[in-house]
């Protein structure tokens, strides 16, 4: 989709988690209506929700059809939250999403270029970017339950334990964690001896004909990592898919083979944090279209864009082009 910059955010919705950061994400709203109002032209009209439990923002964003723009103030939770609502709406009533980051982790605005954490900074990105099209990743599309989307990570294994740990230390100091508290949990679960979560997985790259497509490739054995990325980053700013593009139309895979000594455990840990780590012979990548993994013995413990998942059986594949999104100049791709 071409890009158009912005003049106006249309008719708009503005939903709002106060709880993110500490509460900082409250102050991020009155900065934001504050703009809003003063700035008459920068819409055509707008509603400002917050959101008080986990699927507000879902709920919320479903109810956005025929609208410009939902601009979510809040970080990745509140913005998965969003996205999943947005994608109950019929592809051409769907309004564009603007994200002012006030989050812990911030991964998802990371990858688009975002100002982090100043809500001044990110209205500038807003009003300056243009609207583009970016992938998702879905989970179980033929689920009784509906599927699950993702606009940035999905993870089972240590990592996945990490980030859920991460969110809980986050949420008993009352949101005054930051993204050292996802080095902080990773150190003290990697530090820990396990011997993997069994796996089987299908691999399919979306390329190279049919009959490719068709066979996949198989892969097996006992993983502590197993991440799927639409973009690179996770736990506020790990690089474990240094390569993934949120416009390619593919998910990054990158899972753990075989099981790391326990001190090369801890020193992919570290690389991961810029990125460093693809050389290692403990650690396997690809870009697929399709994956299809079962865990045969224990269920992993499991995150989507930093929220828990249950499941030992799950499909996952890139829906592109799926959402639009606003960007800043600065954005990446």
């Amino acid at each position: 989709m071409a890009a158009m910059t912005q003049t106006s955010l249309g008719s708009t919705l503005v939903i709002t988690n106060p709880a993110a950061r500490g509460g900082r994400a409250a102050l991020g709203e009155r900065e934001v209506l504050e703009f809003l109002q003063k700035n008459p032209s920068s819409t055509t009209s707008y509603e400002a929700y917050e959101t008080q439990v986990p699927g507000d923002a879902a709920r919320i964003a479903a109810t956005a059809q025929g609208r410009d723009t939902v601009l979510v103030v809040g970080g990745d939770g509140c913005v998965h939250d969003a996205v999943n609502g947005l994608m109950h709406i019929p592809e051409d009533l769907r309004p564009a999403l603007g994200v002012v980051p006030t989050g812990t982790g911030n991964d998802f605005a990371r990858s688009l270029g975002m100002t982090l954490n100043n809500t001044g900074a990110a209205l500038r990105d807003i009003f300056q970017g243009a609207v583009r099209t970016v992938d998702l990743g879905v989970i179980d599309a033929e689920s009784p339950m509906g599927p699950t989307y993702f606009m940035e990570t999905l993870s089972f294994g240590l990592d996945a334990a990490i980030a859920l740990d991460a969110s809980r230390r986050h949420n008993e100091r009352a949101g005054r964690g930051d993204s050292n508290t996802f080095a902080s949990s990773g150190l003290s679960i990697f530090s820990e001896k396990h011997d993997g979560w069994p796996f089987m997985a299908t691999l399919i790259a979306g390329i190279g004909g049919a009959a490719a497509e068709a066979a996949g490739e198989m892969v097996n054995g006992s993983e502590m990592i197993f991440a799927v990325q639409v973009g690179p980053t996770y736990g506020g700013g790990f690089k474990i898919a240094p390569d993934a593009m949120p416009t390619d139309g593919l998910l990054d895979v990158c899972w753990s083979a075989p099981i790391p000594s326990t001190v090369k455990r801890l020193a992919l840990f570290g690389l991961a944090r810029f990125g460093h780590h693809k050389g290692s012979d403990s650690l396997e990548f690809r870009k697929v279209q399709r994956l299809e993994i079962s865990f045969p013995e224990e269920e992993p413990p499991c995150q989507v864009d930093g929220e828990p998942l249950s499941g030992n059986t799950h499909i996952i594949e890139c829906a592109p082009n799926a959402l639009k999104v606003i960007v800043p100049p600065s954005c990446p791709w």
